[in-house]
Parts: C-alpha cells; structure tokens; sequence
C-alpha cells in the first residue's frame, strides 16, 4: 500500500496526481486489480480522495493526496532572541534549530540510592 502511494505521490503536482491504474501497476510490477484495491485501501484510510472523471476503462481518475505543495515564497521560521552571541550576528532572529538544547545525562553519583548504574 505505501509502494501504491509513492508512485501516486511522484506524479503528484499540486498534490493532486492524474495517473491511471495500468501506470501505477507497470511501474510496481503487480496487476492492475492488485493497484485498484491498494487504492481502495488508501482512499478508505483518508490517505487519498479518488475523483472519478473517466468513462468505464477509458483515461484515468484524479487522485487528491492529503498534502499540502510548499509555497515558494516561504521562509524559515525565526524566533526572537535576546540573548547570546547569534544574537547580534543574526539582529536578534536565530533559526529554530539553533535553540535546540543539548542533551545532559546525569552521573551516577547525582542520583542518590541507585547504585545499579
């Protein structure tokens, strides 16, 4: 089922994908009948939403993936920061990921009555 919805998602535009079952079966080599239950599948999970626009066996449907394309106008998110040495370097923006604090792992002689560590 996840192979059925990579393939949809590869020629999704706009997260919307106009492929047809024959497609997506020859390029995961299985049977179109196989694809139309993958499909199924992940319409009835909410992965996908099948718009039905062809005429019995003829052109394919319109499969909506629930994603969201990315503007290309959007930046990073910044926060605020008054504090510290990237705030000068920066006017006062840091990126999120600098913010990430490390990781402290306390010593065994911190934690009073656990000798086992």
């Amino acid at each position: 089922m996840a192979l059925t919805w990579l393939v949809l998602f590869r020629f999704a535009r706009d997260g919307v994908a106009r492929v047809s079952k024959a497609t997506i079966a020859e390029r995961l080599g299985m049977s179109e009948r196989h694809v139309a239950r993958m499909i199924d599948s992940l319409e009835g999970q909410n992965f996908i939403k099948v718009v039905k626009r062809a005429r019995y066996k003829q052109g394919s449907n319109i499969y909506q993936l629930g994603i969201r394309p990315l503007q290309k106008s959007q930046k990073p998110r910044r926060h605020r920061s008054g504090t510290g040495p990237e705030s000068e370097e920066a006017g006062g923006l840091v990126e999120s990921a600098e913010r990430v604090q490390p990781v402290v792992t306390p010593s065994p002689e911190s934690c009073p009555g656990d000798s086992a560590i």
